[in-house]
């Protein structure tokens, strides 16, 4: 804080200093968060209640990635005065997650990708975070793709498969959802999970993956 508040920190005028500390957390609340490390931890209560992305309750969905801002309050010390959790798939692989569904294909995803290891080309996770324009027979439009799989073929050609994790099946839903899938489609192969969503397929969404992607240079 004393950095930000430096004379010479540039800094927008008639604005707050603001500082962010991002870190994993296992235990996230609404009024608490701990950040643990090799031999210590600490726990922070910010001012307002924090908030966790796609949960009404207490976190249920460890572990997260936690955002937490720090001011100086009017008594003069620093405080935490707010934060913000998101879910993530694992430690060893951060990906943040909207859902235990998302997280579920993601599982797959990671599946697949050790059955390719060395039966196809490099395989890269892209977890959109931002809207993504495209154009739908001549008009513009936006999508936010759950995942995207980029694979480089042997002839140095790269495909994309689009993947969408479904979680209802009720008419608005799915209006909603079918109308997003042809601008997705303009980006790559686009599979659901379930597969082939809303109809119901007697296949596990691994072992479907699995096929789409050997067969992308077909």
């Amino acid at each position: 804080m004393k950095n930000l508040e430096h004379p010479d920190a540039h800094w927008p005028a008639r604005r707050a200093r603001v500082f962010y500390q991002i870190f994993m957390s296992d235990q996230v609340t609404r009024e608490h968060v701990m950040f643990t490390w090799n031999g210590g931890e600490l726990t922070y209560a910010p001012e307002k209640s924090v908030s966790i992305n796609g949960e009404s309750q207490e976190g249920i969905r460890p572990p997260y990635w936690v955002i937490l801002a720090f001011r100086r309050g009017a008594n003069g010390t620093v405080v935490c005065s707010e934060g913000y959790a998101h879910a993530l798939f694992r430690r060893n692989c951060p990906v943040p997650v909207d859902s235990g569904l998302e997280r579920r294909t993601l599982e797959g995803i990671a599946e697949v990708a050790k059955w390719l290891n060395g039966k196809a080309g490099n395989l890269t996770l892209v977890k959109p975070l931002f809207d993504i324009e495209v154009d739908v027979e001549g008009e513009k439009g936006f999508v936010l793709p759950d995942f995207l799989v980029h694979t480089q073929m042997p002839d140095g050609d790269t495909r994309t498969v689009v993947i969408e994790t479904m979680g209802y099946t009720d008419d608005d839903y799915c209006e909603r959802k079918v109308e997003q899938h042809k601008g997705m489609k303009t980006l790559g192969v686009l599979q659901t999970d379930p597969p082939r969503w809303p109809q119901e397929l007697d296949k596990p969404f691994v072992n479907h993956l699995y096929g789409v992607m050997k067969n992308l240079r077909n």
